[in-house]
Order: structure tokens, then C-alpha cells, then sequence
């Protein structure tokens, strides 16, 4: 595994569960945040609120140990 892959590997390990399962829904099983929220029974705007703040943490993280300048992070 590449040093990213290895990072979000850990990023996403070390989140609370409801926040990994939404990760999982979004990225990996490709469903909106409309039908996250129904499989969580949780507001769509918690969920879209939630993925907005891990993206830009992921960000955070990736850039602060990207070693030239950052990595950018496509949002959204």
C-alpha cells in the first residue's frame, strides 16, 4: 500500500463508528446522504454536516503530511 493509501487506512480506522459508517456508505457503497441517514435513522443534514467536517479533516491530515506542498482532496 502506497503512504496515502496507509493514512487513509488509519484516518478512517481511528473514527468513532457512526462517522466510519458513513464514510463506508458514501465512498464505498455509494449511497446519499438522504438514504445514510435512513440506514442510520439520523437527519440528512447531521449526515451531510458530518461528511463535510471528516473531508476536511482528511484534508488536514493528508496535507500535513503530504511531503511537497499537500495533496489536494476533491470535495464533494
Amino acid at each position: 500500500m502506497s503512504q496515502t493509501a496507509d493514512r487513509l487506512h488509519d484516518f478512517v480506522r481511528g473514527l468513532e463508528k457512526s462517522d466510519r459508517y458513513i464514510v463506508m456508505m458514501y465512498y464505498a457503497d455509494g449511497l446519499t446522504p438522504i438514504e445514510i441517514g435512513m440506514v442510520l435513522e439520523m437527519p440528512t443534514t447531521e449526515v451531510a454536516t458530518r461528511l463535510d467536517g471528516l473531508r476536511a479533516k482528511l484534508g488536514r491530515v493528508l496535507e500535513a503530511n503530504a511531503p511537497t506542498g499537500g495533496l489536494r482532496l476533491a470535495v464533494g
